[in-house]
């Protein structure tokens, strides 16, 4: 076993449980947007899964994924024997991160019904940069700009490329 620094291990092991909250964060908000939709996307289609199963396989997907760098960022956290007062920040900077995170997509689901996906996309994804960035010491305003050019390209890509309708 290769032994780390404790305060590299101490920044992996926060990346790995903010990022992972974010994932089983967004999927649960993103499965609560789409199990609430009616229409055509949910008809019951007998043996065939229809279209909604893609959806519903990317959020199982996404929850995974999460789960499993949650499981990660804590058995690093353990692994690399870090002090309990290092754990602890490592916990509340965890819970505090998560609370931002989980705040900012609940705002941003409220946000777009009443500016529109692209707006909130933009607005969401420009926060979380400068939230990631205010943690690695980088500069604000160019995390916020390459947050809205990420929204931008997502949004680019959704709309007139894959031809889904973001309203």
């Amino acid at each position: 076993m290769i032994r780390r620094d404790p305060a590299i291990a101490s920044r992996e092991a926060r990346r790995d449980l903010a990022a992972g909250a974010f994932s089983v964060g967004l999927a649960a908000c993103l499965a609560a947007v789409h199990f609430r939709q009616a229409g055509r996307l949910h008809d019951d289609y007998g043996a065939e899964p229809g279209p909604a199963l893609l959806p519903e396989i990317l959020l199982a997907a996404l929850a995974l994924i999460g789960l499993a760098l949650l499981l990660r960022g804590f058995w690093i956290g353990r692994i690399a024997g870090l002090a309990s007062r290092e754990q602890k920040e490592i916990g509340s900077a965890f819970g505090r991160a998560s609370l931002v995170v989980l705040g900012l997509l609940v705002a941003a689901m409220f946000l777009q019904s009443a500016t529109g996906f692209g707006i909130a996309a933009a607005t969401a994804s420009a926060l979380l940069a400068i939230l990631l960035a205010r943690q690695e010491l980088r500069s604000l305003p160019r995390a916020a700009i390459e947050g809205v050019l990420v929204a931008a390209i997502l949004y680019a890509l959704f709309r007139f490329i894959l031809g889904v309708p973001l309203t």
